[in-house]
């Protein structure tokens, strides 16, 4: 039978389980609990890549790989002070 008080520690840091049958319990879902987030598969990319596609009615008067998109008829200032 194992002993309800732990044996006096002189000094340092305290026991985290009382018995060793507590921290062998404990070992054993820590254990559990990496085995079974390692046979999870990986979350989504943080950074998903794709290249955008334009239609062929927008109006673009920016090259097409910078993805901007504007209009003649929105005007657009050009000295605005913040």
């Amino acid at each position: 039978m194992p002993s309800i008080n732990p044996p006096q520690n002189r000094g340092g840091r305290l026991r985290k389980h009382a018995t060793t049958a507590t921290a062998a319990e404990a070992k054993k879902e820590s254990n559990r609990r990496q085995y079974q987030q390692s046979r999870r598969p990986p979350g989504p990319a943080n950074f998903i890549a794709y290249k955008l596609v334009l239609c062929a009615d927008v109006p673009t008067e920016t090259r097409a790989e910078i993805g901007l998109q504007t209009s003649p008829d929105i005007p657009i200032p050009q000295d605005v002070e913040i």
